[in-house]
């Protein structure tokens, strides 16, 4: 025994191990130097959407650190086989260097993301999830775009390659003697209890509201690839009870019918004019005195405003979905990628082809991304033009699609020739990270390249639908159209604004109706959504038709209003006063953002008042319903009668 235990210690029984050891060493040092800078970049916006911890930032950092330590085992656990297995093969230099080839392979995608996710948080305000492989043949026009406008990060990412693949050379653990086999198969057994040890660790560790300081992107990736069923699409949104079914349309009723007798339908054309990213914070005149958006802004003057308006996600794949088909985000990822894909939606486009109506979705992106083309049939669009439509590739903007003044344009030419009436969706690309506006376009105000680097784009893109409206005022349909002009979500910069960096802030879009005529104007403080667009047009047509959706008219005057979100896997609702966050089974916080609208006093944690505790039953009686009726519908194939 005296003799096993001498060998055991020997250093050529553990050269392998502390080999292995300190290229996992070098890693987590990496991954706490990212965190330590994504800290930095990102703790003024984390700490208006995740709560600030009690104890200070100490106990993120030590979460973090045990995070690192599962992840860097769980993903390197080919490079753990390789050291490890009790084979002489180990000692051959050819053998050595595939190894730490294959270590630098390994960890690059994930080191990349998690250098993308330090910009990025921002304005996804999540870190990165299993959704980056669902890219398809766009990713790398928009990858070297993104290279050349982050070329530091870039390079800080070449050299962490370069420092891993040396220090893994110098890592070699070159000693002689030979290791029995019994003791580098004790080693094995235990390095793989030790992996089993972070698979069940990666499993066990909460994946909602959790803060993103302690967390990193590799771990959301990971994790998220097989819970969210990117990898196994067959996880079916879970059975909710919270009401029995005699008792849930009491406190929420998704069927609509707006027909009045005694008015007539009206023929008129909708025009759904969707704009990339504009925030309400980039709408109207800035406190310095300077407009990014002067067109629209003069537009509004003309229209009924909604000045309490919401997205329903984050996300376009999300936001197009929610505005022609009524349909929420209440799951983990965007209908158009998920397992109901092929379930039946309402659709604007199949609800006024029973009208008559032609119809045809413009968007200028590359065909194909985020399933656009795919969603938009389904909801009853008969055409979709896109960049392969345009078919002038000079005009391509190099990352997302073609420039918004070129398409605009283009669009208005191809509606021109529509019959009418027509309901066509206009959605625009350019105002959209990585910031750039075409090089011939220099008519922005100097100053704006003193503001967010957002700023220019929204101007341009602004720009770009003052044109359209230009040309196609003089068309003969435009005077009998209903524009209706919204966004497909926000996004917010590094300025740090706190009212649009909370989490109801985070989700404050521009929504509008226009008609030539002037019929309709005015600004109401209403609290309305995306979902709440196609039921709104359904109801000013006065079209026959009953349907289900989970918004309600912006005309419709019965009733409480809200709006949802589904935020970091914790789903919220907001009404006129409140705002109510709910993680499926428990209250996570209430805020009168009335009264506090940076969202700083979680009353969830006070001593609340009868009328506050009727408010806040109210509130999340409505949510429970609605996500019970989501999930039902979802599994059901249930969403059209």
């Amino acid at each position: 025994m005296n003799t096993f235990l001498k060998n055991f210690t020997i250093a050529s029984e553990w050269r392998y191990a502390i080999s292995l050891f300190k290229k996992l060493y070098l890693l987590l040092i990496i991954y706490s130097l990212m965190r330590v800078w994504f800290y930095i970049a990102n703790n003024d916006i984390a700490n208006n959407y995740y709560f600030k911890s009690d104890n200070g930032v100490f106990p993120l950092f030590l979460n973090g650190l045990h995070t690192d330590v599962v992840v860097i085992f769980f993903i390197n656990a080919p490079i753990v086989l390789l050291h490890l297995l009790p084979f002489s093969i180990r000692d051959n230099r050819i053998y050595i260097g595939l190894t730490n080839i294959l270590f630098c392979i390994i960890n690059l995608p994930f080191l990349f993301i998690s250098i993308v996710d330090i910009y990025f948080f921002s304005f996804s305000l999540e870190r990165s999830s299993a959704a980056v492989i669902s890219f398809s043949k766009d990713f790398f026009p928009m990858f070297f775009t993104y290279l050349n406008t982050y070329w530091l990060a870039a390079v800080l990412l070449l050299l962490i390659v370069a420092l891993l693949y040396y220090y893994s050379v110098k890592a070699v653990y070159r000693i002689s003697g030979n290791s029995t086999p019994v003791t580098q198969g004790i080693i094995f057994v235990v390095a793989g209890a030790v992996w089993t040890f972070s698979v069940s660790e990666m499993w066990r560790l909460p994946n909602t509201n959790f803060h993103p300081v302690a967390t990193n992107s590799p771990y959301t990736v990971v994790k998220s690839a097989f819970s969210d069923a990117v990898f196994f699409n067959n996880i079916p949104l879970r059975k909710k009870t919270f009401f029995a079914p005699r008792d849930l349309k009491k406190q929420f009723n998704p069927d609509r019918y707006y027909f009045q007798k005694g008015r007539s339908p009206q023929k008129m054309n909708v025009f759904l004019i969707v704009l990339e990213s504009f925030s309400k914070q980039y709408v109207g005149v800035q406190p310095d005195g300077i407009s990014y958006s002067p067109f629209l802004d003069s537009l509004g003057k003309h229209s009924l405003q909604f000045t309490n308006a919401f997205a329903n996600a984050r996300h376009s794949n999300e936001g197009i979905p929610s505005i022609i088909s009524s349909l929420p985000s209440l799951m983990k990822e965007s209908i158009i990628l998920s397992q109901y894909k092929n379930n039946r939606v309402p659709g604007l486009g199949t609800m006024l082809k029973k009208q008559g109506y032609s119809s045809a979705f413009f968007h200028g992106g590359i065909n194909g991304v985020y399933g656009f083309d795919f969603f938009t049939q389904k909801a009853g669009f008969d055409h979709y033009y896109g960049k392969n439509e345009y078919a002038d590739s000079k005009d391509f903007d190099g990352a997302w699609g073609i420039w918004d003044d070129k398409f605009f344009q283009y669009s208005a030419d191809v509606i021109n020739t529509m019959k009418t009436p027509f309901v066509a969706s206009l959605f625009s690309v350019s105002s959209h990270h990585p910031f750039h506006i075409p090089e011939y376009f220099t008519d922005y105000p100097p100053v704006l390249n003193h503001h967010p680097p957002m700023a220019k784009c929204i101007y341009y893109s602004d720009y770009s639908l003052k044109l359209f409206f230009d040309k196609i005022k003089m068309m003969p349909w435009y005077s009998n159209t209903l524009f209706v002009i919204t966004a497909d979500h926000s996004a917010n910069t590094n300025d740090h604004s706190p009212f649009y960096n909370t989490r109801l802030g985070a989700y404050r879009i521009p929504l509008l109706f226009y008609i030539p005529d002037r019929r309709l104007t005015g600004v109401s403080t209403k609290v309305v959504q995306q979902i709440d667009i196609l039921p709104s047009i359904i109801d000013y047509l006065n079209f026959n038709e009953k349907f289900r959706s989970f918004g309600k008219s912006v005309f419709d005057t019965s009733g409480q209003r809200y709006t949802y979100q589904l935020f970091n896997n914790v789903y919220q609702i907001a009404d006129s006063a409140y705002m109510l966050t709910f993680d499926g089974k428990q209250i996570v916080s209430l805020f009168n953002h009335r009264t506090d609208s940076l969202l700083r006093t979680n009353l969830n944690k006070s001593i609340l008042s009868p009328e506050v505790i009727r408010h806040q039953n109210q509130l999340l009686n409505n949510l429970k319903a609605v996500v019970q009726t989501y999930n039902y519908s979802m599994n059901h194939d249930a969403l059209i009668e």
